[in-house]
Order: C-alpha cells, then structure tokens, then sequence
C-alpha cells in the first residue's frame, strides 16, 4: 500500500492511497473489454453507413479507413468515458479508483486527454507496466505526462455525508452568513476536501482542531466573511451551504 500525501491551496495536506499494478491492470482489462465493445458497435453502424453514402469509397478504402477509424475512436472513446466519469472509468469506477491530478485537484480534460494517447505507448511497449512495478509512486507514463495519479477510495467513503439530514435553509443559527454569489468561488473538489476534512477520524484531538483552524480561515477568506471562534461549525456551514447550492 502507497500512500502519498498532496498539500491543498488551502493549506491542508490530503492523504490518499495510491492504486498498484494489480488493481490498474485489473481495472484497464474491464474496461478494454467495454471500449472495445461500444467501438465495434461504432464501426458497425459507421461501415453500414459509407455502403449507403459512397458503395464505391468503401470498397476500396474501407480497409485502411476503418482501421484508422478504429484506433482513432478507441482513443476518443477511452478519453470521452473519463472525462464523463470525472476521472473514474466503468473498471476503475468498480474496483473503487479514480485518476485525479498529482496536486490533489480534479483531472482536467486535457489532462485524461494526455493519458489517454500516451496509452498506446503504454501498451504496446509495456511501458506502463514497468514503470508501475518499478516506481516507489505507482505512475505510468500517461501519468508522468499528463501530471495525474490514480487514487484508491473506498465507495463507502463516497456515500458519506456527515450531515445527512441537516439543510443550510433550515438551519436557524449559522455561524457564517453566506449568500448565493459566493457559490461560484467553490466547485466540487471543495465540497469533497470539505467532506474529508469534516470524516477524519484517525487525527489526535489537537491535530485536529489545528486542521479545523486552519481549514475554517482559509474557506471563510476565500467565502469573504469573517472566521468564527468555532471552526468546525463554520465547515458546517459552509458544506451545508455549497451542498444545498448544487442540488445535493
């Protein structure tokens, strides 16, 4: 088990684990077994197509096209799922990983876009494998280029919510007060590092109140109000509040 720990924009450092060979391999196998699926489906429909248009095109360069076609849309295929899937893939998604950026934030598109070209290399000349096996920071070459990680969680984590039944609109006392504009400064990723920050359990008692601290004065600057004397009540209110502002 690697774990590597990524400090945030906001001063708080995030342990994740990373996902090894085994796991990778495992879930890029089931996925393969998908994408190749949907791009047989895909040629099907696009050669019954060219007889309709152009009969004559298609008997003579079907072959090279379709083939070029073929591993075209394999790449945009495997490119398109991840970036639907946030990052995840229908294997990483059930094996519990995701692939993120090496700072801790969300994969960008261009970042699943690197990865995903960068995988013809890996797989062809074994790269990836190696380079898994050998690296103290599991990293294939589509990693190394497109600067991401692939990170374990656990799907019980992600059904997690501290406050299940508490709402921002029906809460009477808040300790910040927050209005709709300020939504846009957040994005998922924070409501997720709110999230971790508020379920940690395995911190010391003072550890954790310095990370509240810490947390609640960078959240409340950046949300343009003054921080409170109870830290974790602010993170409260704030996730409540960014929740509550996405439909969630």
């Amino acid at each position: 088990m690697v774990k590597q720990s990524i400090p945030t924009p906001e001063g708080v450092s995030i342990e994740v684990e990373l996902a090894g060979l085994g796991s990778r391999a495992l879930a890029l196998v089931m996925d393969l077994i998908v994408e190749f699926t949907l791009l047989v489906l895909l040629m099907v429909f696009a050669e019954v197509g060219l007889l309709f248009v152009t009969p004559d095109f298609v008997e003579d360069f079907a072959g090279g096209f379709m083939l070029g076609f073929a591993a075209l849309g394999f790449l945009l295929l495997h490119w398109g799922i991840s970036v639907f899937m946030d990052g995840a893939s229908p294997g990483k998604r059930t094996l519990g990983l995701r692939v993120i950026g090496a700072d801790g934030q969300p994969a960008s598109a261009w970042q699943l876009l690197l990865r995903s070209f960068a995988l013809v290399i890996d797989l062809t000349l074994s790269v990836g494998a190696i380079l898994i096996f050998f690296s103290p920071r599991p990293r294939r070459l589509g990693d190394l280029v497109a600067g991401t990680i692939v990170v374990r969680e656990s799907h019980d984590d992600l059904l997690l919510d501290p406050w299940l039944k508490s709402s921002w609109g029906e809460r009477s006392a808040r300790s910040v007060e927050l209005t709709p504009g300020i939504a846009a400064r957040f994005d998922e990723a924070d409501l997720a590092l709110l999230r971790d920050i508020i379920l940690r359990r395995e911190m010391a008692p003072e550890p954790m109140r310095a990370l509240h601290r810490e947390a609640a004065k960078a959240y409340c600057r950046r949300a343009r109000v003054e921080p409170t004397s109870d830290p974790r009540r602010a993170l409260k209110d704030i996730f409540l509040f960014l929740r509550e502002s996405r439909g969630l």
